[in-house]
């Protein structure tokens, strides 16, 4: 249900993106001059409604799933993303303009501000076919005691698909296909397998039953699963033959498997309480399954050998991947590690919001152990 305490915070955002559209415009229009009256309005008021229909998608998208729902939302996502370069390519240009007036130049740099936008277009395009294309990171990790039968074992490691309004059962048809191809022995989905969105939940999963490794398919919740009763999609990974290992570890070969929910390791102190109450035996090495890469310290403590995560999709687009680097004090992307920890977080890959990517992969990770 529609809380009144979002409405503040609904205005900011409306406000702020008001403000945005009103800088986009008016140096759009500053670069075209006298224009007919069509192509004016286009500029001054085509930014806005395309933004605003994005507001649109999220609560018609949070309720509906269809045809319409489906093209609305992907087309004004899309447009979010084009329209964030935009707005960096305004802001570029007014400082520039700010600078050469300061300096008291009457130089026009008309022709700067035309090659900035179409900079900015063509980076926001380019995202948008770069985040189809899925790449395979692969990653060498050799953890300390590995039993014999794990030397040289191959594992797949896929999050943040999120299944929904722009992602479907081609999307995750596509995806299951590049893992097979992999031929590994065990696969891990580390949470966000679903957008949170309405959609044809078992349809979009279906694909996810072709994937048969020796060892099995393990999977994880992600914050997107929480955002409603979670049980629709525990009962869809279920159903396809997904083991979810909900705030629990089993042994595998000698090797401890643990998958924590996302919901209930928020709190650090839980995370802790959930881990030691598992009584891991510290001789055998130890795979993590946490969503999000925070709280590494606590893993650390356990002495984990490897966490794997997802969510932060190393923020999709250049140049904000400075921000996942500090929230995660550095965690956000690729392998580390804390003490005898092990750390690899994914930058997934799905999307999030706009269903762009630059500067980042679209991935799959394969780990080979050594």
């Amino acid at each position: 249900m529609f809380k009144l305490s979002f409405l503040p915070i609904i205005a900011l955002v409306l406000f702020v993106l008001w403000l945005s559209n009103v800088a986009v415009s008016r140096s759009i229009a500053s670069l075209f001059g006298n224009t007919s009256r069509t192509i004016s309005f286009f500029i001054n008021f085509g930014p806005l409604l395309l933004t605003c229909s994005f507001i649109v998608a999220l609560f018609v998208g949070a309720k509906y799933y269809n045809l319409f729902t489906r093209v609305l939302y992907s087309v004004s996502a899309s447009w979010m993303g084009i329209f964030f370069y935009l707005l960096l390519a305004s802001t570029v240009y007014g400082l520039v303009m700010l600078l050469v007036r300061f300096a008291g130049s009457g130089a026009s740099l008309r022709w700067f501000g035309i090659l900035l936008f179409v900079v900015a277009l063509v980076v926001g395009v380019y995202g948008l076919f770069h985040a189809r294309k899925i790449v395979v990171k692969e990653v060498d990790i050799k953890l300390q005691q590995l039993p014999e039968a794990w030397s040289g074992r191959m594992v797949v490691f896929v999050s943040d698909l999120h299944l929904g309004q722009v992602y479907g059962e081609s999307f995750s048809r596509k995806v299951v296909d590049k893992i097979k191809s992999l031929n590994p022995d065990m696969v891990f989905i580390g949470g966000d397998l679903y957008d949170g969105f309405p959609t044809n939940i078992k349809k979009a999963t279906k694909p996810f039953s072709d994937l048969r490794p020796n060892l099995g398919v393990y999977f994880i919740t992600g914050n997107h699963e929480e955002f409603r009763d979670n049980k629709p999609f525990i009962d869809a990974v279920k159903e396809v033959g997904m083991r979810v290992l909900n705030n629990e570890m089993v042994e595998v070969e000698g090797v401890q498997i643990i998958g924590v929910d996302y919901l209930d390791t928020r709190d650090k102190e839980k995370f802790a309480e959930i881990i030691s109450s598992m009584d891991l035996d510290k001789n055998k090495p130890s795979i993590l399954l946490k969503h999000e890469p925070k709280d590494i310290d606590v893993a650390s403590a356990e002495k984990i050998s490897l966490q794997l995560s997802g969510h932060t999709h190393r923020a999709q687009v250049w140049p904000l991947g400075y921000l996942p680097k500090k929230v995660y004090k550095g965690f956000d992307y690729d392998l580390k590690t804390m003490g005898e920890t092990q750390v690899f977080t994914s930058s997934g890959v799905g999307t999030w919001g706009p269903p762009m990517r630059v500067g980042t992969d679209a991935e799959i990770v394969f780990i080979k152990f050594k």
